[in-house]
């Protein structure tokens, strides 16, 4: 057969897409099947699978990934001339997870936390949410950034905080990160206050403070 025309691609979900096209021109012969063939920009790996009749739905695909395809075109003789390529870049997504958080102490009140972006995601991130909690029972607070690393400043010393972060695409938030725990630093404390004495007898005292 001759090549197929008018190939054209349609987004289902960042991950799926439909390929259509018409059967190709002055072709008298019957079409036995479709090979739609489709390559990744971003590593070249070659896909394809065959269909009796247009469409033929993709899944599997990345988000935010140019994918390139072409359709062929079969008789019992063989298979015709490839179809012109079209590319399309596949949706958006919400990302994965950030991974490898970690937190490291600068001084009784104040820590750096962190992470990496998330695992195989194309996507380009819009910014990260960093949260931390006082393991004491205090409100839960949070922070934003643009990449890593946060600087968290305001701690209190010698207290247990827990951290968490979630990517963020032009989609939504990803999936909060695996937690990570740190006891802040010990500080120097305060001056002692309320310091009263008490006699006990002529030769002994009781010295008392708050």
């Amino acid at each position: 057969p001759g090549k197929s025309i008018n190939v054209t691609s349609k987004i289902i979900n960042p991950n799926s897409l439909e390929v259509n096209w018409s059967v190709p021109l002055d072709n008298p012969c019957s079409i036995t099947s479709y090979t739609v063939i489709w390559t990744n920009s971003s590593d070249g790996e070659e896909q394809e699978g065959n269909v009796t009749a247009p469409p033929y739905n993709i899944t599997g695909l990345s988000a935010c990934t140019n994918y390139t395809f072409t359709v062929i075109a079969y008789t019992e003789k063989g298979p015709g001339a490839p179809s012109d390529s079209v590319t399309l870049t596949t949706e958006i997504d919400a990302p994965g997870k950030s991974t490898n958080v970690t937190s490291k102490i600068i001084n009784p009140n104040s820590l750096e936390v962190n992470w990496s972006m998330p695992l195989g995601n194309p996507c380009s991130i819009t910014s990260y949410t960093v949260i931390w909690t006082n393991s004491s029972g205090g409100a839960e607070q949070e922070g934003n950034v643009t990449a890593p690393p946060y600087n968290i400043t305001g701690l209190t010393a010698c207290t247990n905080y827990t951290f968490n972060v979630i990517a963020y695409t032009e989609k939504g938030p990803g999936t909060p990160s695996d937690s990570v725990t740190l006891t802040t630093e010990t500080e120097v404390p305060g001056k002692s206050t309320n310091v009263t004495s008490k006699i006990i007898n002529p030769n002994s005292l009781e010295v008392n403070w708050s």
